[in-house]
């Protein structure tokens, strides 16, 4: 009998669900009998099994996370509303309707290696920078240096979070519904084949995902009943699955990544993956060659490890061969490669376990990439640091690194940030900035020049 048990803690996201510390759900894949709907949901409903005639999954009560399925979603809702936001078949049953729409955070910024996605002000997605393999999703051309709307299903006026990979794009709605466009050679587009798309493609999720996060190769996604799905490239273990290095699995499929507790939140890096469960506790798979997961030994560990023993992360973030994590506290830990200073600390080289960035204890936000990072303090004031001679810390050329976070001008208000390969970009006073290489025109500013400061992107 498969089990799942989603402590329902107060580190469940902030802005995702205020739910009350040390209330269980066990989800049995068996089903059982359904009970009348808690406090966190609508009604209940009569037991079921997981093949769609009451499955937690498939159907339940009514309601968001857990709603209706605290009381009919153990069991399911025979004839309930479908979790992933589908109506109900017509021999109904308590919770007869379409859930209501997801309370998710707003991301409407994200860097890629060679492009950049942001939403409008209606929540259409525009994208601009290299159109390698379809990223920006239906233009004809090499590159833009313009942003331009990305068509097709699920980009008009849908999407609430945007998160770019190589080459690639995926967003998720209010609904729940994930669509992902570009390239899809290690099928990070989660559509069972390896066929790049240009247009917006839903992927098949078992329930309606609160979260979605691409990195190089790799997807992953979080739903609204804590589970953690992942597919794409997995030469490094991404997927966590514990399979084996000699043979290992090709997900094109989104594929479950096991756990006796919900998860909350995932960051995919370059070749590792972290994610925090709604206890606090912080788990990293994949490659580990310079310390990237937080524990010590090199190599690949292809199946979620505990970082240490803490149990108050908050926010994670992956870059290409290094982590940074915020805790509860909102220090700022990092660890993983160090040889460009990217952790924010001195002196270079590697740093196998989680250790404290500086002193301050009012970070509100963290953005790792390739070998630079930037995130933010109270009130809004960014800082960034590594490598900088592309000008992604908005500073002259210069071949040495920043060694410690720094100050980036006088501004105490950005938000929603997202940090490249070798750009910068940030939205403050409802605008977006970017800074560093734009070769391919990865900054929107209309031009393929470098600037070495924050310039704005061309309105849309």
């Amino acid at each position: 009998m498969l089990e799942r048990r989603l402590i329902l803690g107060a580190m469940w996201a902030g802005a995702l669900c205020s739910c009350s510390l040390g209330y269980e759900l066990i989800l049995n894949q068996t089903g059982g009998s359904g009970g009348a709907g808690s406090s966190l949901g609508g009604a209940g409903g009569a037991g079921g099994s997981v093949d769609g005639s009451g499955a937690a999954f498939s159907s339940g009560g009514t309601g968001g996370f857990a709603g209706g399925a605290a009381g009919g979603a153990a069991g399911g809702g025979t004839g309930g509303a479908a979790a992933s936001g589908g109506s109900a078949p017509s021999d109904g049953g308590m919770g007869g309707q379409a859930p209501d729409p997801l309370d998710l955070p707003v991301i409407a910024l994200s860097a890629g290696p060679s492009h950049t996605c942001a939403l409008s002000a209606e929540s259409d997605v525009y994208c601009f920078g290299s159109n390698a393999n379809e990223a920006l999703g239906g233009y004809v051309g090499a590159s833009s240096a313009t942003p331009v709307p990305v068509g097709g299903v699920g980009a008009s006026g849908e999407f609430v979070t945007l998160s770019v990979g190589a080459q690639n794009a995926c967003g998720l709605t209010a609904n729940g519904d994930v669509y992902c466009w570009g390239n899809n050679a290690f099928g990070s587009l989660g559509q069972g084949d390896t066929t790049n798309r240009a247009d917006p493609v839903l992927v098949p999720l078992p329930a309606r995902a609160v979260q979605v996060d691409l990195g190089f190769e790799t997807a992953c996604a979080v739903d609204e009943l804590g589970g953690l799905y992942c597919w794409g490239r997995n030469a490094e273990g991404q997927a966590g699955q514990n399979d084996s290095v000699f043979a290992p699995l090709e997900p094109t499929s989104p594929l479950e990544v096991p756990s006796s507790v919900a998860w909350q939140k995932v960051s995919t890096g370059d070749g590792h993956v972290c994610a925090l469960r709604v206890d606090g506790q912080l788990y990293c798979w994949g490659r580990n060659t310079s310390g990237e997961l937080g524990v010590i030994g090199g190599g690949q560990i292809r199946t979620p490890t505990q970082v240490g023993t803490d149990t108050d992360w908050s926010v994670v973030s992956t870059g290409q061969h290094q982590t940074c994590a915020l805790k509860s506290n909102r220090t700022l830990h990092c660890w993983g490669d160090n040889t460009q200073s990217q952790l924010g600390m001195e002196p270079p080289g590697t740093v196998s376990t989680p250790t404290q960035v500086g002193t301050d204890a009012d970070w509100t936000s963290i953005s790792v990439d390739f070998l630079h990072t930037c995130g933010t303090r109270d009130p809004g004031w960014l800082y960034c640091w590594g490598r900088r001679q592309e000008g992604q810390l908005t500073i002259p050329y210069d071949p040495m690194p920043v060694a410690t976070p720094m100050l980036v001008g006088t501004n105490s208000d950005w938000t929603d940030l997202a940090v490249g390969h070798f750009h910068t970009c940030a939205r403050r006073a409802g605008a977006y900035y970017c800074t560093g290489e734009n070769v391919d025109g990865r900054l929107g500013d209309g031009t393929m020049l470098r600037p070495y400061a924050f310039v704005p992107v061309l309105p849309f």
